[in-house]
């Protein structure tokens, strides 16, 4: 064995004790983003001075930012690839507790001017995976098809869930903590609605309880939008949605996560 070799197992032996005596980080509340600027009004808005940087994360936003009192927020990156690896990365990373830690995964997201308006607060009930769906060219979908899309049955072999549903106390906890919060609104915001035919569009910001249905696409129109809505009534649930991005890969991997535990 060279030098160099037995220098660098000396180094492994003698470093890995300090790792493993480093006490574990519990935090009460773990606050997911997908990107900077969803971070952005934590960082603002909560006292996060303590850092650690978990290995794993993504090379963007490398570091979990902590508070004192047990607040922590980390940021994923976009798509589902980052969602789910740097949710396994805080999970089995050796460097977080997370037996007893709520989640609150907390991002932009889109919504159907039928059902719902801008700057509105939305606490979901089901994630739905929007990505796992069968596609075909729209103009040769059968007739009566808005879109070339049609949805796989929830529990396939292959695919696992599709669905998952959330805590209902949890769900009603937030919402009746924060349904009366009165939300931020403008005149530019006011105007922008003005734009939009619809009621819901129109109407100033609330807070509800929705379904929220992911992908790594974003889609725009009115036959696709009918289309991810019949993905999501599929299962049964009949709530206004919410489009967001990687909510679905979070929430699986951090289920599987406690599994593991």
């Amino acid at each position: 064995m060279s030098l160099r070799a037995q220098a660098l197992v000396a180094a492994l032996v003698l470093t890995a004790p300090a790792l493993a005596s480093e006490p574990l980080l519990a935090p009460k509340v773990l606050v997911v983003t997908m990107f900077p600027g969803e971070t952005k009004p934590w960082l603002e808005n909560e006292a996060l001075p303590l850092k650690t940087t978990p290995p794993g994360l993504a090379k963007a936003n490398p570091d979990v930012a902590c508070s004192a009192a047990g607040l922590c927020v980390l940021t994923t990156g976009m798509g589902y690839a980052n969602a789910a690896s740097s949710i396994a990365s805080l999970v089995f990373g050796g460097r977080f507790d997370l037996t007893k830690t709520y989640f609150i995964i907390a991002g932009i997201a889109g919504v159907d001017p039928t059902e719902g308006t801008l700057g509105s607060v939305h606490w979901a009930r089901f994630a739905a995976d929007a990505g796992l769906l069968y596609e075909i060219d729209a103009g040769g979908a059968p007739p009566g098809w808005q879109a070339g899309l049609h949805a796989f049955d929830n529990g396939q072999e292959h695919y696992g869930d599709i669905v998952y549903r959330l805590n209902e106390d949890l769900l009603q906890a937030a919402y009746r903590l924060s349904k009366n919060v009165e939300l931020v609104d403008d005149d530019a915001a006011k105007a922008y609605r003005a734009k939009y035919p619809e009621p819901a569009a129109a109407a100033p910001p609330s807070v509800t309880i929705c379904d929220t249905i992911s992908s790594d696409t974003w889609w725009f129109g009115t036959g696709l939008a009918a289309a991810m809505t019949a993905h999501r009534r599929r299962r049964g649930q009949a709530l206004h949605h919410a489009a967001g991005g990687q909510r679905h890969a979070d929430g699986a991997q951090a289920r599987r996560g406690r599994r593991a535990h």
